[in-house]
C-alpha cells in the first residue's frame, strides 16, 4: 500500500501534464490563427479598452475558441480574447451577452449557443477590447 501511493500520486501529475493537439486540432489552429493574421493584415493594435458600445458593431467573426473580433467599421476592429477561451465557440454556435447598458464590457460572461439544437454549449468571460487600426 505504501508503494501504491506514490505511484498513483506520479499518475495523476503526469496525467495533468499538456499534452500536444492532435495533428488535426493543430491543423485546425493554425488554419484559425491564419484567418486572424488576414483579418488583422495591416492594422496596427491600439491601447486596450475596457467596454465596447454594442450598437456600434457592424459584425463579429470567431477565430477559433479563443479570439473574437469586433468589427465596427473598415478602420476599426476590436479583437477580445476571452479569458480562458470560449469552449465551443464556432462560426455555426451564437453568442449570448445581457447588455442592460448597451455595452460589452471586460467580465462581461457570454454564454455559446447552439440555436439549431436547442441547448447552451458553454459560456466565457471577455477581456480586454483592444483596438485595431490601419497601420
Amino acid at each position: 500500500m505504501r508503494m501504491f501511493l506514490p505511484i498513483m500520486a506520479s499518475l495523476l501529475v503526469s496525467a495533468c501534464a499538456d499534452v500536444p493537439p492532435s495533428p488535426a486540432a493543430q491543423a485546425r489552429i493554425d488554419r484559425e490563427e491564419a484567418k486572424l493574421a488576414k483579418a488583422l493584415a495591416g492594422k496596427v493594435p491600439g491601447k486596450p479598452v475596457s467596454c465596447i458600445t454594442l450598437r456600434n458593431v457592424d459584425s463579429m467573426q470567431v477565430y477559433g475558441e479563443r479570439t473574437l473580433i469586433y468589427r465596427i467599421n473598415s478602420k476599426l476592429s476590436y479583437r477580445n480574447d476571452p479569458y480562458g477561451g470560449c469552449p465551443g465557440l464556432t462560426n455555426s454556435r451564437t453568442l449570448i451577452t445581457r447588455t442592460p447598458t448597451g455595452q460589452l464590457c471586460r467580465g462581461d460572461i457570454a454564454r455559446v449557443a447552439d440555436l439549431v439544437a436547442g441547448f447552451e454549449t458553454g459560456s466565457c468571460a471577455l477581456g480586454d477590447f483592444v483596438p485595431y487600426r490601419p497601420g
